[in-house]
């Protein structure tokens, strides 16, 4: 007669082969959301002079008519955008755009090593829903600004770099982007690199019989990017029991 000493479970995770990622728009809102803070943080207090009138009525735009965010291969691209939304485009400069190159390239160097399986999600009863890895991608951004006075121009380039350059404890040039995975909200850590070396490329162009003037910026950010492998838990019942001879 076998005599029944214990019982106990074994819990084991397999992935399903499932994987999910964050989101890249996650990345370009928070983008959108900094640089927003940059144009509504510039002001001018001669409000009187010539040179200011536009930045001044520029200064009273409320932000989602400062700064655009949408794939615009140049500025001519982007007013062609702006007239078919609004025929009144003249009334749309001073503006700023601001696009992301679809380009997909990984960091190298040991600070930005993939961190495999570094961390998990769990369900409410504490099993193990998802394998969570992490990658570093360089992404290159454009923030142009567009003015039909050059003195506005120059007004908004300036601020867009200065801000840069000036030091990160009260500029942080780091921040984060709420996105989600595997049904968990996450932050995900940004960084501009080299912000001090940001330099401007002047534009001048002839659209529908004016001139169209400002600055183009490109800023290389370093961004985490996750990856979340689906698992799924499997519970074994394992009973111990001692044989009759032991008896």
């Amino acid at each position: 007669m076998n005599s029944k000493l214990f019982d106990f479970d074994i819990t084991s995770n397999e992935e399903t082969g499932i994987v999910e990622y964050t989101d890249l728009t996650d990345i370009d809102r928070a983008m959108a959301k900094f640089w927003g803070n940059v144009l509504n943080s510039m002001t001018v207090t001669d409000t009187a002079r010539k040179e200011n009138r536009e930045f001044v009525g520029f200064m009273k735009k409320p932000i989602n008519e400062m700064l655009f965010v949408g794939q615009f291969d140049d500025p001519i691209s982007f007013m062609h955008h702006v007239v078919a939304k609004r025929p009144d485009f003249k009334t749309m400069l001073p503006c700023c755009y601001l696009s992301r190159d679809p380009s997909i390239v990984y960091c190298d160097g040991s600070d930005y090593v993939d961190l495999i399986d570094f961390a998990t999600i769990t369900d409410s009863n504490g099993n193990v829903t998802a394998n969570v890895s992490k990658s570093f991608l360089k992404l290159n951004y454009t923030i142009t600004s567009l003015c039909w006075d050059k003195s506005t121009a120059g007004r908004i380039g300036l601020g867009l770099s200065m801000y840069l350059r000036r030091n990160k404890r009260n500029r942080p040039h780091t921040f984060k982007a709420k996105s989600m995975i595997a049904g968990t909200p996450v932050l995900l850590h940004i960084e501009i690199n080299q912000p001090a070396m940001i330099m401007g490329t002047p534009i001048d162009i002839s659209f529908s019989e004016n001139r169209v003037t400002g600055n183009s910026f490109t800023i290389e950010v370093i961004a985490e990017v996750l990856e979340a492998k689906a698992t799924k838990t499997t519970v074994n019942h394992v009973s111990v029991v001692t044989p009759s001879e032991f008896m």
